[in-house]
């Protein structure tokens, strides 16, 4: 089992995620707004746990001194012919991203975070070859010992080496968008089966802020980047994370249903994301639950300027009144 043994909650790191995944939220910022509010302290964003890895000691996707990085130096690669350096995965990608929210995390936590195998299933693809599938699941904890989120990790490995350009040649057009309601929704009534919202969330997505990400969030994989080695691995270019789109696509649901309210929110990563790319998230309401608890069960998908789907997901949220 590996272990991020102390994962404090950062002021300053919980407001430079927010900036990354461009939420201007001042709940992520202000102590004063946030110590009035239901939450009663500076929030952590909805996918903030993926900055555990600045604290896990052994984390691949960091240069560590002394060890040689696959990123470009000397060489394009920075490994060729280099015995013993860092090999990227050319084959293995992050498919989806799941988590489950016991209580949303603010600043002044400290969490630990204990990881452990999840399941594995195969499949046929249909560019890939033969697919293995693999969850990373990672139970995060209080000082106390108690469940904060359970962050599922799904990882997808392929037989050979995918293309990672746009797969489709002539896409539909994107949806216009539409306002988002000022005031959050806050009684069950309020969200009507079938209804949709639309945001634009990133307009002309700039290569500063992938790299704004790969500060915030720890992750430093050459790929999102490093032209150099990203051309060196058959790429165009560098691309977003898919974890930075689901950061931009969380702001869909909380601008919503509020925030601390989500119980659950899972990901897939449809297609690339490219900088220059403007992307659009439409989330419908698709369940409304009564009950001691009230909930409401939403979809969202997030496409880019040519109408390709980039993100599919699903989130489940309980009401403020709940």
């Amino acid at each position: 089992m590996l272990t991020v043994p102390r994962f404090p909650i950062d002021e300053s790191l919980v407001m430079q995620f927010a900036r990354a995944v461009g939420d201007p939220n001042p709940i992520y910022r202000d102590a004063d707004l946030a110590a009035a509010t239901r939450v009663g302290a500076i929030l952590a964003p909805p996918t903030f746990m993926m900055a555990s890895d600045h604290f896990d000691p052994n984390y691949t996707r960091r240069p560590q001194p002394g060890a040689r990085w696959f990123g470009s130096g000397r060489e394009s690669s920075g490994t060729a012919g280099d015995a013993g350096a860092a090999v990227p995965q050319q084959t293995g990608f992050h498919a989806e991203q799941n988590f489950a929210y016991h209580r949303h995390p603010v600043v002044g936590d400290v969490l630990s975070g204990h990881t452990r195998a999840g399941n594995i299933w195969h499949r046929d693809g249909r560019r890939g070859g033969r697919l293995r599938f693999r969850e990373t699941v990672t139970d995060y904890t209080d000082a106390a010992g108690r469940p904060v989120i359970t962050a599922t990790f799904v990882g997808v490995t392929t037989e050979k080496l995918v293309d990672g350009a746009p797969t489709d040649s002539a896409p539909p057009a994107a949806p216009a968008n539409a306002s988002v309601p000022g005031d959050i929704l806050d009684r069950l009534g309020d969200f009507v089966v079938g209804s949709t919202t639309s945001l634009v969330l990133v307009d002309d997505l700039t290569r500063t802020q992938i790299v704004m990400y790969a500060g915030a969030s720890g992750d430093f994989h050459p790929l999102h980047h490093d032209a150099t080695f990203a051309e060196w691995m058959g790429y165009p270019g560098i691309f977003a994370h898919g974890m930075l789109t689901m950061g931009l696509t969380s702001r869909a649901l909380t601008d919503l249903v509020g925030d601390a309210t989500l119980t659950r929110w899972a990901a897939q990563f449809r297609g690339t994301v490219w900088p220059g790319d403007t992307l659009t998230a439409t989330t419908t309401v698709v369940g409304v639950r009564a009950g001691e608890s009230p909930e409401v069960d939403l979809e969202v998908r997030t496409l880019n300027q040519h109408g390709a789907e980039v993100l599919r997901g699903a989130a489940t949220a309980r009401t403020c009144e709940g």
